[in-house]
C-alpha cells in the first residue's frame, strides 16, 4: 500500500515476522515520529537504536527510511 506521507512504497524489511496489525501500528508510530522530525523536534532520533527497532517492527528497512528522511546536514 502506498503511504501518502512517505510518498513512495516502503522498503520491506526481512527482519520482521510481526503480523500485519502490529506492523501497521508500528508504521503509524514511525509516521508520527517522522512528522515530529519534519517539524524540527527530535531531529537526532533518525538513525538511533530506537529508530531502527521501530522501522524493523514496522516492516521497513531502517537504512532506506533514514536515507529518505534524515534532515539535511548543515555545512560547517
Amino acid at each position: 500500500m502506498l503511504n501518502p506521507y512517505l510518498g513512495q512504497r516502503p522498503t520491506p524489511s526481512r527482519a520482521t515476522s510481526a503480523p500485519l496489525p502490529e506492523r501497521e501500528l508500528w508504521a503509524e508510530v514511525l509516521i508520527a515520529a517522522l512528522r515530529d522530525v519534519e517539524k524540527g523536534r527530535d531531529t537526532g532520533w533518525i538513525g538511533t537504536r530506537d529508530f531502527r527497532i521501530v522501522c524493523t517492527l514496522a516492516g521497513l528497512d531502517p537504512d532506506a527510511v533514514a536515507e529518505r528522511f534524515a534532515p539535511p546536514s548543515k555545512a560547517a
